[in-house]
């Protein structure tokens, strides 16, 4: 009995966190599907797709870099549109439009700073 609800908490704090992964991000990546305005977020070891992320505006000229523990992926759309993904969630954090017919971005190392 004493399992049973242990399986059963494990279970339901998977519900409360949102379904995130929980794992390292070492060998995930991703890929920009420019025509649907999306990416997926794929595991390069298990060569599989582990979400789609959806709403991301114009990615004719989409770049994206990551934050330094690898957790957040920032695109930087056509668009002027910044999003921050969280590829463990698959979802978008926070998108901003900053600018229109912007192409590419970097961080400052401490990621106070961004540079579009």
């Amino acid at each position: 009995m004493k399992g049973l609800f242990l399986v059963l908490l494990i279970t339901l704090q998977g519900f409360v966190q949102g379904a995130c992964l929980t794992r390292g991000t070492g060998d995930m990546g991703i890929i920009v599907e420019r025509a649907s305005g999306s990416i997926l977020v794929i595991d390069t070891s298990a060569h599989k797709v582990l979400s789609r992320v959806e709403g991301l505006g114009d990615l004719s000229h989409a770049s994206a870099v990551f934050s330094r523990d690898e957790r957040y992926a920032y695109v930087f759309g056509r668009d002027g549109g910044l999003t921050k993904i969280d590829i463990l969630c698959g979802k978008i954090v926070k998108r901003v439009l900053q600018g229109g017919n912007s192409i590419g971005g970097a961080f400052s190392q401490d990621g106070k700073l961004v540079a579009v």
